[in-house]
């Protein structure tokens, strides 16, 4: 009978053993730890250095509407490619190796492609492996991650400043460039050229829907005349520092320029020609 009770209470002991190690396992992580100590959200400050290539180091802080470039030039950035880069920081860290006991420059890291600095936190990002993987480095080891980071940042200001010429969400209301003048809101709420000739309102919709292609650190010094765009709560201006083989716009009070496509450029300084009238008389 001792015998019996002794084996019972033991059993209890490890049914209860059991259910608190199962419980401690929901209540700890599981899985690989991430890449860095970082999360994220609560990124301020994002620094982008490419060692492999002649270009500004680029600078971003977080506000209260998104990222903004803040060096080499003062511009929205295109806020879902930074969020969705910046989740490297939390990548799964697998296939992991120490620094220590390999040569960097095997992998590309001993002058990587990217260096990027989050706050405090630097991850520097190498070549890319055979599978299609790239290397990456944080603190004293390197990983293999997907490489799904590097192609959202390896085209640095093009690619990841804000393209929007006048603005996202942004509806001319006057628009005026060397060649043409128009304004909305006639007799009919429409638009209305007072100088040129063409569709004003295909102008319009041009204008709303420019994109730069690129962005000019040193633009021409040469000014071939003014573009003055009025919208509902801005006067947005422009000197034209360049019409072939593509329009280069630098805006007022900056140093540097908006690169258009020359099949976008003779869209936005002069109205289209206006469509004939087919219908029966």
């Amino acid at each position: 009978m001792r015998l019996r009770r002794s084996l019972n209470l033991l059993l209890a002991v490890a049914v209860l053993a059991g259910a608190g190690a199962a419980w401690y396992a929901g209540q700890t992580p599981s899985g690989p730890a991430p890449l860095t100590a970082i999360e994220p959200r609560d990124v301020q400050t994002l620094e982008l250095v490419f060692p492999r290539q002649d270009r500004s180091p680029l600078r971003l802080e977080r506000r209260r509407d998104g990222w903004h470039f803040v060096e080499p030039i003062e511009r929205p950035a295109r806020d879902g490619r930074v969020v969705s880069a910046l989740t490297v920081l939390v990548a799964p860290r697998r296939s992991c190796y120490p620094v220590a006991e390999h040569e960097p420059a095997e992998f590309g890291l001993n002058r990587p492609r990217l260096r990027m600095r989050a706050d405090d936190t630097t991850v520097e990002f190498g070549d890319r492996a055979a599978d299609g993987r790239r290397y990456v480095r944080a603190g004293d080891r390197f990983c293999l991650l997907p490489d799904q980071f590097w192609p959202l940042l390896k085209r640095g200001l093009d690619g990841l400043a804000d393209p929007s010429v006048l603005g996202t969400g942004t509806a001319p209301r006057r628009i005026a460039t060397p060649d043409a003048e128009a304004r909305f809101g006639d007799a009919d709420g429409g638009w209305t050229l007072t100088e040129g000739t063409g569709d004003a309102k295909a102008w319009a919709a041009h204008w709303r829907a420019a994109r730069a292609s690129g962005f000019i650190l040193d633009p021409p010094a040469a000014d071939l005349g003014r573009i003055r765009i009025a919208t509902d709560n801005a006067i947005l201006q422009w000197r034209v520092a360049a019409r072939e083989p593509r329009l280069i716009l630098v805006p007022t009070g900056a140093d540097y320029g908006i690169a258009i496509p020359a099949a976008e450029a003779e869209r936005l300084l002069a109205p289209p020609p206006a469509e004939a009238d087919t219908g029966s008389s």
